[in-house]
């Protein structure tokens, strides 16, 4: 509701979780947060031409070049991006209403110019607008752009059966109180076509997010995430703070395959409703990798809930494989398993093949589920033709750790399916979180056989500790066929500082892409910033 004060020089408008206060004889707008702090404070922005990024804010020509980007400057021009993309809907070009045709952006730059909300009526040249014709799938409710933003299906993503190729920068502004809602979509023919986010299918070998933080609500029945449903070549210095509902692949930041993720951060949270898939996955920052990805600096606060039956659930990653990098990544959200019946891991849910590598990580939330994990909740590779090497190295938890099946302060269950060779790598690391339930170790739960009576696992742990309160073994169940298990010690707190810092590879050094180590507030070892 618009509050009018001031002789009508002032209005005030709730746009969410903030007011907005404008001063119309100076165009000046104050964002004000619900305690009364100024959040922003900047002139109004004024497109003379909205529904087309081809036009800067003053009318002149943009070719979508690194030179001359494309330009956002209100909402009707994010409408407008969309439409193109898609290949539905209407535009502006040179100020005349067109039907939009297909445009993929592939090697465009396109720029976000201004913070925008689309709660906000400052936000669009004209709220009121019925040109955009019916957006929200409802054609009887008057089509005020506004309220087809806000009501049934909302904003449609930008790349909704098509793909966005391009470049994508934020410059560091925001999208703020998007709504979608595909909750209840019935076409599912294709669950990549009908992906959900900000933007909704990209392209894994061209497409580049950056500079970006997107609220909202973002909810599908496909794959889902919130800076992209899937497929990106590069996600960097994004926020994601909207909370997110998908089907099969979800993630706070990325559904699913994405090159690579870079301090990047997940605030939101993120729900699976249900799958299809058999590995699913839904993480804090993405759900399900099976090519190449690399993880840097980024983080997972946002609690991530599994409500599917099948989908592994990780505060990074829910299932992985294939060659991942991970590296000075965090999870702090809680992990909820509703059915009791997955891999839940603090970082992975589930690693499934190739080469996994993570490197000075943290797990800080609680985790909890049927084979659970502080960083991986289970390392099984899929087929008796499988080969897969893990590495977990200078990295901890400190959050407690609870399994119906198998639980472990480091990794819940090595084994069980049919598989040719693994190799798990734990070194320098330590768990000082309380492991309960199932069959429990402070490092390991339980360690199996390959599914054909074999032992094909090999196990090397070097350098690893555990708290005396953690739990009452280091390896709950069995042991690997082969492996050098030295060095796990069952510690006081203030021992781990020296033993972590102490440690030497075959070359006598201190591992340089390692972070080294310093007591913390809470009287256990952390990363030296």
């Amino acid at each position: 509701m618009d509050i009018e004060a001031g002789n009508e020089k002032t209005e005030v408008t709730d746009i969410g979780d903030e007011f907005e206060v404008w001063f119309k004889e100076t165009n000046r707008v104050y964002t004000v947060s619900d305690n009364g702090d100024l959040e922003e404070v900047k002139d109004v922005a004024f497109d003379k031409n909205p529904g087309d990024i081809t036009k800067d804010k003053n009318g002149n020509n943009l070719d979508g070049t690194e030179e001359k980007p494309y330009e956002i400057w209100c909402i009707e021009d994010l409408v407008a991006l969309s439409n193109m993309v898609n290949g539905n809907g209407k535009i502006y070009v040179n100020g005349k209403l067109v039907n939009a045709t297909r445009n993929s952006f592939k090697d465009k730059y396109v720029k976000l110019k201004t913070t925008l909300n689309f709660k906000s009526k400052l936000s669009y040249q004209d709220s009121e607008r019925t040109d955009f014709g019916d957006i929200n799938g409802n054609d009887t409710d008057g089509n005020k752009l506004i309220e087809e933003l806000s009501s049934g299906t909302g904003f449609i993503p930008i790349g909704f059966g098509k793909s966005f190729d391009g470049i994508f920068d934020g410059e560091n502004n925001q999208i703020k109180e998007i709504f979608i809602n595909y909750e209840n979509d019935t076409n599912l023919t294709d669950n990549l076509g009908r992906a959900v986010g900000l933007f909704g299918v990209g392209n894994i070998t061209s497409t580049v997010i950056k500079n970006l933080t997107v609220s909202g609500q973002i909810k599908g029945r496909g794959h889902a995430g919130g800076i992209i449903g899937i497929n990106a070549q590069c996600i960097e210095n994004c926020i994601n703070n909207a909370d997110v509902l998908g089907f099969n692949i979800v993630g706070g930041i990325a559904g699913g395959y994405v090159k690579k993720i870079v301090n990047c951060i997940n605030n939101g949270q993120v729900e699976i409703s249900g799958s299809t898939y058999q590995y699913a996955g839904i993480g804090g920052i993405i759900g399900f990798m099976n090519s190449e990805f690399e993880m840097n600096n980024s983080s997972n606060t946002g609690n991530v809930i599994e409500k599917a039956g099948n989908a592994n659930v990780g505060g990074l990653i829910g299932t992985t494989g294939y060659n991942v990098n991970i590296d000075n990544c965090c999870n702090s959200g809680r992990l909820i398993d509703e059915t009791n019946g997955v891999s839940i891991g603090g970082l992975i849910g589930l690693y499934r093949e190739g080469i996994l590598k993570i490197y000075n990580s943290t797990n800080m939330g609680q985790v909890e589920g049927k084979d659970s994990g502080g960083i991986i909740g289970a390392c099984n590779l899929p087929a008796y033709t499988a080969t897969g090497n893990c590495y977990i190295e200078n990295s901890y938890n400190i959050a407690e750790i609870k399994g119906s099946a198998t639980s472990g302060g480091i990794i819940g269950k090595i084994g069980g399916h049919a598989y040719k060779e693994m190799n798990i790598y734990i070194t320098n690391s330590y768990n000082s979180g309380n492991v309960s339930g199932g069959t429990n170790g402070g490092i390991v739960g339980g360690v199996y056989n390959n599914g054909h009576g074999e032992k094909a696992q090999s196990l090397y742990i070097n350098s690893v500790y555990y708290l005396s309160t953690s739990s009452t073994k280091s390896i709950g169940r069995g042991n690997p066929d082969k492996g050098n298990i030295s060095e796990i010690l069952n510690v006081n707190a203030t021992e781990f500082e020296e033993k972590l810092n102490s440690y030497r590879d075959d070359t006598n050094q201190y591992p340089s892409n390692w972070l080294r180590w310093k007591i913390g507030e809470k009287g256990y070892p952390e990363y030296i910033n």
